[in-house]
């Protein structure tokens, strides 16, 4: 993986309510080299917002990205993933670390998704806030 990472981290439940925001979310940072999706706050994802995740990760692919990697800690989501065979899609890690060094610093922007669902994002390769 790159030194450059965009790291849209989403927490809380994203059911059919949040699907717009989080498709506006992810359309915001689809085309970013070593795009991080960080699920590991999810604790629960309805089949609307998984559908979103596995469109843009067709689209980076198709643009010709890397795969989407995806964190994720949750049990729930985590078998969900493995039920649905988007652990052999994804590139599933279980924790951040996992892909990004300690030393690379990142700023983090974040918005409401509804509800009680936050999204940020983190973009390593700038030191001041957007």
């Amino acid at each position: 993986m790159s030194n450059h990472y965009v790291i849209l981290t989403l927490t809380g439940d994203y059911d059919v309510s949040q699907r717009s925001t989080l498709r506006a979310e992810l359309a915001a940072v689809e085309d970013s080299d070593g795009l991080i999706v960080d699920l590991s706050g999810v604790t629960f994802i309805d089949s609307s917002c998984v559908g979103e995740l596995v469109s843009m990760h067709g689209a980076r692919v198709a643009a010709g990205h890397p795969p989407l990697t995806v964190v994720q800690d949750d049990f729930i989501v985590k078998r969900l993933f493995e039920l649905l065979g988007l652990n052999l899609v994804f590139h599933v890690v279980d924790t951040l670390d996992e892909v990004v060094p300690d030393d690379a610093g990142a700023i983090v922007r974040q918005y409401a998704a509804g509800g009680d669902s936050r999204a940020s994002v983190a973009d390593t390769s700038n030191k001041t806030s957007r």
